[in-house]
């Protein structure tokens, strides 16, 4: 793989990492200088929901017209959602901006995987792969300990400013040696971006059914389902939910990882934060713990270290996942140290790398010759969805927690 091309998407990635792992430090913060605590799901929730359409449309633009137009879209939404985030003063703007940065965000994850596959040689993926968990778990170790710095002794909009850099620079790098990448030419299907919103606007009927709780509003779910059936049929490879082949037991499994992983990762820093009264430094390294064993799990997967059986590494990695996970609710009883949160996140954290690594391989291996964009776009809209059901999920305990004044260790 071209080391510039391969240096970019790793920027990428880092960019999305930090972001991610950044807003999760800085969200209470952030929520209480712009009185948003109300608001705190649809905040996380707008990122997620907006790059469902940004990776959709991307998919398939990148198989059609190339990576490069699309690439330079990306970079210039996602910047202009920085500047619109960072700026805000209320919370629309800042949700203005979450939207933005999701869509562009969108469009350069699904180009990740669509880059790897088309320029790096099948031996080479998986490696390929655990580059970018790596890239994943630097940034993410800053930006605890970064994020912790800006927020309490300067202000949390430079949160957002920094990442304008890597941007810049992934930009550079990569822009110039893509441009020979040809599409395959056909004609535009307006239908493809009607698709995306279709599924984010479903999605996020969902999640506002999870967020008020069971009544009357769960009238919406059927037809919120059907709304978002046609599209998902159109977007992912057929019969995915049957998993009969490889490429549908990654999608699978991607969507149920981050399910377990992020129901409890948006929230936790806020639950720290607040509930058990640790400083905004320390939540940031309790996640910091977590993107370390992250890469130490890709790196195992990666390297084949427990063994080349992929559906095999993935039930590892998911059982691994779900015991931190679940040691973790201990924490919701005021007998529990603080400390145990560290190993709770450092397995949880394990059984991600290896089921993140897994998934996105074993998906490359068995994208079909033309379709890298359209298999990148399947491989993140299961991921998207598994982000967004992880958020409502998390954010329906919280706000039953306020709704009953009881406080979220009750």
């Amino acid at each position: 793989m071209n080391p510039a091309i391969l240096a970019g998407v790793l920027l990428i990635t880092g960019v999305h990492a930090f972001d991610e792992l950044v807003l999760v430090v800085a969200m209470p913060v952030i929520s209480a200088d712009l009185d948003a605590r109300a608001h705190y799901g649809l905040i996380i929730a707008s990122y997620i929901l907006a790059s469902i359409v940004g990776m959709n449309w991307a998919g398939r633009e990148t198989d059609r017209r190339g990576p490069f137009p699309v690439f330079i879209v990306a970079c210039a939404i996602f910047s202009a959602g920085i500047l619109l985030a960072a700026g805000a003063n209320n919370t629309a703007a800042f949700i203005g901006g979450r939207v933005l940065q999701g869509i562009g965000g969108g469009i350069g994850w699904t180009l990740t995987f669509a880059l790897i596959s088309l320029t790096c040689p099948p031996a080479e993926k998986a490696r390929a792969v655990a580059a970018m968990d790596i890239a994943w778990v630097l940034p993410s170790l800053l930006a605890p300990l970064l994020g912790g710095i800006l927020v309490q002794y300067f202000s949390w909009r430079w949160v957002f400013l920094l990442q304008l850099l890597p941007v810049g620079a992934a930009l550079l790098l990569i822009s110039p040696r893509i441009r020979h990448f040809q599409g395959d030419g056909m004609a535009n299907d307006p239908w493809l971006l009607v698709g995306a919103l279709r599924i984010a606007v479903a999605v996020g009927i969902v999640l506002y059914c999870l967020s008020v709780g069971p009544g009357p509003s769960w009238l919406l779910v059927p037809p919120a389902l059907w709304l978002m059936a046609e599209p998902m049929r159109r977007f992912m490879p057929a019969g995915w939910w049957r998993m009969g082949s490889p490429l549908s037991v990654s999608l699978v499994m991607a969507l149920l990882a981050f399910i377990v992983f992020y129901s409890m990762e948006a929230y936790a820093p806020l639950f720290l934060i607040d509930v058990r009264e640790i400083s905004t430094l320390q939540a940031g390294l309790v996640m910091t713990c977590a993107s370390v064993f992250w890469m130490v799990g890709s790196q195992l997967s990666a390297r084949n270290l427990l063994g080349r059986d992929y559906a095999l590494r993935m039930l590892i990695g998911l059982a691994l996942l779900i015991v931190g996970m679940g040691s973790m609710a201990s924490m919701l009883f005021a007998e529990a140290s603080v400390m145990w949160a560290y190993p709770c996140w450092c397995i949880a954290g394990l059984g991600m790398g290896i089921t993140f690594n897994t998934t996105r391989t074993t998906a490359m291996e068995h994208t079909p010759p033309g379709q890298d964009g359209e298999i990148g776009g399947s491989v993140n809209l299961s991921i998207s969805l598994g982000l967004a059901l992880a958020t409502g999920l998390g954010g329906a305990i919280v706000n039953h927690s306020r709704a009953t004044a009881l406080p979220l260790g009750d």
